[in-house]
């Protein structure tokens, strides 16, 4: 034998029948050394068909199946150190899923490796958006929906939630209204019938006329023929459905369609995973997202800004801010400490809309001053919240807006789990209290 084979310890014992050429094998004191086991614990695994073994050139000394150390080692780690591993995964660590819907660049998200950013800027429609999401073919054209969606009107949910709470809790509002109409449609059959595409954008057009609910009309706003989704937002908010104000509307709506796992998404696929339709796993996934660490993040940030009227009081929060560290939700996200690409573009556009409340302007003011002055980074909602402000739409307008466009991501997350084909169950690391 070559010094150079003992040296890698790689060796290629003799092949009985039945077993492939070219498997790896390797000596029993590296595989006690990989293992981190004695002699007698490496005999127990063969003893018991864990670790296959070979006869070394017709003598006494055995080789051991690489593949086999390797999948037992896994095991070990998944015991022992490795738990504390995917624990922290699960907190902006390691990647555990596969997916092929939007990837995270340093230049924001990227649909189906098309930067989001460029869509926006370029005013790619949502709808054409949503189905590169859920299908990963871009239409050759910008896409309107048909308006036929079913004959639904929430208008009694909000009689009996309470208008005041729908107003307030407007994400969950959407989750019950998504619910509602799965009960109205048969959901259930959803699967059956084929008509996921169909359903998702159904759901999609009932939520956007939901929204006028946030209006001075305070009614259901169902989306009309030949209208595009963000031409019927505005609408369904009570402002007008200008060429600028539609493609603000859109540029939001396509800057948050998608941003891999989050919590919305992982929670969407974890329902659709389990076998339930798609009105479940959206109605789930919006509650997810309805949490103070995502959707709220909007509405305590819209108090901030538009409760504090005066550019006095903003300066007093920023001194605040400044002088002890005071949080600012919105800001300085795990995954872009330096501020989100699509917050700085919104903002941006934001200001080249000119606010014209001095609300609207003293709230631009504070977001570039809390980051020259408090190295305090913009994420997302503080993106949205310039614009909605800047659009002067009604309160909770960006929270809801968020959800809505959010909803095609999840309906494209719920798709490939299914195409998958397993069930999302992790397993608890049990602590004995």
């Amino acid at each position: 034998m070559s010094r150079s084979a003992k040296a890698s310890g790689l060796l290629r014992p003799r092949q009985p029948d039945g077993v492939p050429d070219q498997r790896d094998y390797v000596p029993r004191e590296e595989a006690m050394r990989l293992l981190g086991v004695k002699r007698p614990t490496l005999y127990t695994y063969v003893s018991r068909g864990w670790i296959r073994s070979l006869p070394l050139n017709e003598g006494r000394k055995h080789v051991f199946s690489r593949e086999d150390i390797e999948r037992m080692h896994t095991r070990s780690m998944a015991r022992a150190g490795a738990a504390a591993r995917a624990e922290g995964a699960m907190r902006y660590g390691e990647p555990v899923i596969t997916t092929r819907i939007t990837e995270i660049t340093p230049e924001g998200p990227r649909y189906r490796n098309r930067l989001a950013l460029d869509l926006a800027r370029e005013g790619s429609s949502f709808e054409s958006v949503a189905v590169l999401l859920w299908t990963g073919a871009w239409p050759d054209e910008q896409l309107r929906w048909l308006a036929d969606q079913p004959d639904f009107h929430p208008d009694d949910l909000v009689k009996a939630v309470g208008s005041g709470k729908a107003f307030d809790e407007v994400l969950k509002f959407l989750a019950c209204t998504v619910l509602a109409l799965g009960v109205r449609s048969g959901s259930a059959a959803e699967l059956q019938r084929g008509d996921t595409l169909d359903s998702a954008r159904k759901i999609l057009q009932v939520m956007t006329g939901v929204l006028g609910i946030l209006s001075p009309r305070r009614r259901y706003t169902p989306v009309r023929p030949g209208e595009s989704i963000a031409m019927s937002v505005a609408r369904a908010l009570g402002i007008p459905p200008t060429e600028e104000t539609c493609y603000a509307i859109n540029a939001m709506m396509v800057l948050c369609a998608d941003y891999e796992l989050t919590p919305a998404n992982f929670t969407a696929r974890v329902v659709a995973s389990s076998g339930s339709d798609l009105h479940a796993c959206v109605a789930a996934g919006l509650c997810a997202h309805a949490g103070s660490q995502t959707g709220q993040i909007c509405d305590k940030l819209e108090e901030l800004l538009l409760d504090n009227t005066s550019r006095q009081s903003l300066g007093r929060r920023l001194e605040t801010v400044r002088k002890f560290g005071v949080k600012v939700y919105g800001f300085n996200h795990p995954l872009y400490p330096k501020g989100d690409p699509r917050a700085y573009w919104m903002i941006e556009l934001a200001k080249k809309l000119k606010p014209k409340s001095r609300a609207g302007q003293n709230a631009i003011w504070f977001l570039d001053r809390v980051q020259e002055d408090c190295h305090m980074y913009p994420g997302l909602p503080a993106g949205l919240m310039a614009l909605a402000i800047a659009l002067e739409l009604p309160r909770r307008s960006a929270p809801a807006i968020w959800g809505i466009a959010r909803t095609a991501g999840q309906i494209a997350h719920v798709m490939e789990q299914r195409n998958a084909g397993f069930v999302l169950r992790p397993r608890a690391r049990f602590v004995a209290s």
